[in-house]
């Protein structure tokens, strides 16, 4: 394999890795219920300012559910409430990284519907090259999901 494309999955893998660690796994209690507070963007806030308080609030309970279960989605039900909080993410968005936030739930959707296939195994266990197919297939959809991932943990001081 040529070095470029070996640098590029495993740029991409590195990617795929820290999405999960990121946002963890949804194990556990289930979806954390909506506040019914309206998401605030901070005013018309630029992603350089600090994200919403219920934003912030969502990535630390799925990092909390993550540990609890050691990361690991292995069942359709773990699936949908990994689902059930993306769509939170995109419901407490700032405006700004609105767009963002609708590319990586379609992301999640698509990890859903590929690891269906195989009997919801977890990521790490699909085919090595069914695994790499996807990444790479996923390359520009996973840029632009982790600019939201990436400000939500530095600007919520989750890291």
């Amino acid at each position: 394999m040529p070095f470029r494309r070996r640098v590029s999955l495993s740029l991409l893998t590195a990617c795929l890795i820290a999405v999960v660690a990121a946002c963890g796994s949804s194990l556990g209690s289930g979806p954390p219920a909506n506040s019914g507070a309206s998401p605030s963007a901070g005013g018309g806030a630029s992603p350089q300012a600090t994200a919403p308080e219920r934003l912030c609030a969502l990535f630390r309970e799925i990092r909390q559910a993550s540990a609890a279960s050691g990361g690991v989605l292995a069942s359709k039900e773990d699936w949908n409430r990994r689902i059930a909080w993306t769509e939170q993410i995109l419901a407490a968005a700032p405006t700004e990284l609105h767009a963002e936030a609708v590319v990586y739930l379609q992301l999640v959707k698509d990890r859903a519907d590929l690891v269906a296939g195989y009997g919801y195994v977890a990521v790490q266990q699909l085919p090595a090259d069914v695994r790499t197919a996807f990444i790479a297939a996923h390359q520009d959809e996973q840029l632009v999901a982790n600019r939201l991932i990436d400000f939500t943990t530095s600007s919520c001081g989750i890291g």
